[in-house]
């Protein structure tokens, strides 16, 4: 398999259920990496979407049941973050329907960023005061 992204230590955020789900994440952005490589996105598509709906159900779920743990002053806000990933899911799975090869880049580039920019920067930020109060 054509790899993007190996897990790395520094992405962990120290909260064993979220670095699993953040894993399952990379997982979906090197799958269809390989997929846009081998020619074969079109085939994988309707999964990654598919998946991305089932992680954003699951994982969002997950960090806003330990945002109300801690009383995390930035929830409304990354919440918000969660929404425009949601939103994003939709406008997919609607281009979808009319498939150019362009959207599985656009889909991976996304994910791909989502990944830096969200999970790297913006879950440290609560995960950090969950690890101080005992959630490991």
């Amino acid at each position: 398999m054509n790899v993007l992204i190996h897990w790395k230590e520094k992405y962990n955020v120290n909260i064993k259920e979220i670095d699993q789900q953040h894993k399952k994440l990379i997982d979906m952005i090197n799958v269809l990496h390989d997929a846009i490589i081998r020619k074969e996105d079109k085939n994988i598509m309707a999964q990654i979407i598919s998946d991305m709906r089932d992680y954003a159900f699951i994982h969002f779920k997950t960090e806003e049941k330990y945002f109300s743990l801690i009383g995390h002053k930035d929830a409304e806000s990354h919440k918000a973050e969660h929404n425009f990933f949601l939103e994003h899911v939709e406008i997919f799975y609607e281009e979808f329907q009319n498939y150019d090869s362009s959207l599985a880049v656009e889909v991976m580039t996304f994910l791909k960023d989502w990944f830096i920019n969200h999970i790297v920067q913006l879950d440290k930020t609560y995960a950090a005061k969950l690890f101080d109060n005992g959630i490991q």
